[in-house]
């Protein structure tokens, strides 16, 4: 069984673009995000540059709790991360995450006033890693179907994120 940390830590990184799924007035809104890459592995957080001036922010502000997924359907791993998110605009952290990517959308770097950072505090992770390939697949479902018992189509690890 592979570490859960460096799962999601090789899976994010992989992926880069998330879906995060915040609370609205009118229920639940998700929306792809571009996941912030450091040189460190996962650290129990996760970041996205955002215009501040957004619905997505207000609604964070409001409901803080959020769900991030991330899907590699290729090598058939999946994340989903719960937690909290938080906004700034504090500059030290936005200089300590920017790269030139964001550039492109805030043309006054970490002096516009529009960027902020959205750092979500993991809480919980769930990792399906699906190692098998589509022959193994196929046949775990083939014999499913004889036995009446439940294929082995891969592994799903759940874990509290301690901070």
């Amino acid at each position: 069984m592979k570490n859960t940390f460096d799962t999601v830590s090789n899976t994010i990184k992989k992926i880069e673009t998330a879906m995060m799924t915040s609370t609205s007035d009118d229920g639940l809104e998700s929306r792809p995000m571009a996941t912030v890459l450091n040189e460190d592995d996962f650290d129990g957080y996760v970041r996205f540059f955002s215009h501040k001036d957004t619905d997505k922010v207000s609604q964070l502000i409001n409901e803080p709790e959020v769900m991030v997924t991330y899907s590699d359907s290729q090598n058939k791993t999946f994340v989903a991360l719960k937690g909290d998110a938080r906004v700034t605009q504090n500059k030290a952290e936005l200089a300590k995450h920017w790269n030139l990517v964001q550039s492109a959308f805030f043309n006054d770097g970490i002096s516009d006033d529009d960027v902020c950072l959205i750092e979500v505090k993991v809480e919980a992770v769930d990792l399906w890693d699906e190692e098998s390939r589509s022959m193994k697949r196929a046949f775990e479902i083939g014999k499913s179907i004889a036995s009446n018992k439940k294929p082995d189509l891969g592994d799903h690890h759940s874990q509290n994120i301690p901070h």
